[in-house]
């Protein structure tokens, strides 16, 4: 039917590997930004920017929903952009 205007071949990330989920990372939301730590594994914050915009109070263990929430959202994230990686976006 139609013809393809581009190829895409990704020699670097041909299949996606737990650990390519690692390294410090963060998702920023309307009012927390979730921060992780990616050289000390389970190392979590989440920060209050309206509130705390210097963040400097650590709000992981006082907001566990959050924390989860965010969490969830940011793997999602990486799930699409590292299955992107893999070429399956144009085939």
């Amino acid at each position: 039917k139609g013809k393809y205007t581009r190829t895409f071949e990704n020699y670097r990330h041909p299949v996606i590997r737990e650990s390519d989920y690692g390294g410090p990372r963060a998702v920023l939301g309307s009012r927390y930004k979730l921060v992780v730590d990616g050289d000390e594994p389970g190392q979590i914050q989440l920060f209050d920017i309206l509130e705390d915009p210097g963040e400097t109070r650590d709000l992981a263990t006082e907001l566990p929903d959050i924390t989860r929430s965010m969490e969830v959202q940011l793997k999602r994230w990486q799930d699409s952009v590292l299955h992107s990686l893999t070429g399956a976006d144009y085939r």
